[in-house]
């Protein structure tokens, strides 16, 4: 095989470890995150150490740390309601591997609070970061108080769920707010709910208020059903399916998702709808027995009952004395957690993603039929990444002008490599051909270092080699 470099045998190089996989976190306190990796194949060269790499945005390249021969690092410096993304790298005698993929965790603690008190508030918007199956935690807010006569609101609903999220998606939140208690102490306003929409205002999370208390109890819990509780005399309709709960008398029921409360003597009172803005009642005297913001009802203030309750679907208000029922709930996730008179105060809406989810990332083209991540790397880094993908275990090797990465045990600048074998040049001293080392083949690789061929014939000759992908490391699939 005249002119052919084929025959001759190269010496296999000490090679870097693979890039770490096997990636996962979890949260270990408020402000602080695990990370985790499996130990990656170290091609020889016993591993010495670990690199982790740490932004806020994808693709992180500022090193946070360095660590020894371990498999986790609890990284205390992250912030709450912050996205972090990290990569790793391992190292060894023979350098550093790849990037690995990105890990991306949503730092715990992605709380929304009330925006005020009383009846008016914000009504907030989070756009979620990746796809993902997020915990949503939620909790509607406490009625008014009866403070003359020792009885206090009743609690707001607590619902939590496993949901999963698609990234850009804006979901919109209402965080519940207290109900008032009047000036004389005579009884309270409804608790606002709390809730989790998507823009189109379709309900995934909405944890009812506690209803008002009164003369004679304390106010009726928010409740797990899709249904407003009664009053305490069960003598008005709750709300059901989203309506607002009825009011009969001075006392209004309680706003729903998509429905405004009844209401009595007075249409201030009116507890309004998710989907009309959530703003509490207003007491018709201003005796400051007001609705809370999340569709809780008012009442008069001078002892004429309790109000009922924002949520989902809104509790009912009677007349004199009773207390006003809480509001309904709506759980649309998975491992579901529902509790009943639960939240004192203003509500809260809590997100956390599940430990461990690595979002999907777009994959480099191998040229063999498989993909690869590689971030900021060198040609070599890039040949090694893609043979990894297809073979798992690669080795250098040189052939003529050409040298490359193959699958670890095949034969290396042999004429008798099987047909429909990969190996990935990285660099090229001055072939011109993709087989120039085994006898030829016509088509160009000039100028270019970087690039994919395949084992197309069974011995040296002009079809040797077949040129797969040119310029490694710009394709994507």
């Amino acid at each position: 095989y005249s002119g052919s470099y084929a025959s001759q045998c190269t010496t296999t190089l000490n090679l870097p470890p693979n890039a770490p996989a096997g990636l996962s976190a979890s949260a270990t306190a408020a402000t602080s995150i695990t990370v985790s990796w499996a130990t990656p194949a170290d091609n020889g060269s016993p591993i010495t150490n670990y690199k982790i790499y740490r932004a806020t945005s994808p693709a992180p390249t500022t090193l946070l740390t360095t660590v020894g021969v371990v498999n986790s690092y609890i990284d205390s410096t992250v912030a709450t309601n912050t996205t972090y993304y990290y990569r790793f790298k391992a190292t060894s005698g023979a350098g550093d591997s790849a990037y690995s993929a990105d890990l991306v965790y949503a730092a715990l603690g992605l709380t929304f609070n009330a925006t005020s008190s009383g009846y008016t508030g914000t009504i907030q918007n989070w756009t979620v970061p990746f796809n993902g199956t997020f915990t949503i935690d939620t909790a509607g807010a406490q009625g008014g108080n009866a403070s003359s006569y020792g009885y206090t609101g009743g609690l707001g609903a607590r619902i939590k769920g496993d949901v999963v999220l698609t990234s850009g998606t804006v979901l919109k939140i209402l965080v519940g707010q207290a109900g008032g208690t009047s000036t004389y102490g005579y009884e309270g306003g409804g608790g606002g709910g709390t809730f989790v929409t998507n823009s189109a205002n379709v309900a995934i999370m909405v944890a009812g208020g506690g209803g008002g208390a009164s003369g004679s109890g304390s106010g009726i819990a928010g409740t797990t059903s899709t249904s407003g509780a009664y009053d305490q005399a069960s003598g008005c309709a709750p709300g059901s399916g989203g309506s607002g709960g009825q009011g009969c008398s001075n006392a209004a029921g309680g706003g729903g998702l998509t429905g405004n409360s009844g209401y009595g003597s007075n249409a201030s009172h009116i507890g309004y709808s998710f989907t009309n803005g959530g703003q509490g009642g207003i007491s018709q005297y201003g005796y400051s027995a007001n609705g809370g913001f999340g569709g809780g009802g008012a009442t008069h203030g001078a002892g004429w009952g309790g109000a009922g309750g924002g949520g989902y679907s809104g509790g009912s208000a009677y007349t004199w004395s009773y207390a006003g029922g809480g509001g309904g709930s709506y759980n649309s996730g998975a491992n579901q957690t529902n509790t009943a008179g639960y939240r004192s105060g203003n509500g809260f809406a809590m997100f956390s993603n599940y430990p461990g989810y690595t979002p999907p990332v777009s994959m480099l083209d191998s040229g063999a039929g498989t993909g690869y991540t590689c971030s900021s790397c060198t040609n070599a880094q890039h040949a090694l990444a893609a043979c990894q993908s297809k073979y798992g275990t690669c080795a250098s090797g040189s052939c003529g002008s050409f040298t490359y990465y193959y699958r670890s045990g095949a034969l290396s600048c042999d004429c008798n490599k099987p047909v429909g074998e990969y190996e990935w040049i990285y660099n090229n001293t001055g072939y011109t051909t993709v087989g120039s080392d085994y006898g030829g083949q016509s088509t160009s690789v000039s100028g270019d270092s970087l690039f994919t061929r395949m084992k197309s014939s069974s011995t040296c000759d002009s079809n040797s080699w077949t040129l797969t992908l040119l310029n490694l490391g710009t394709a994507t699939r």
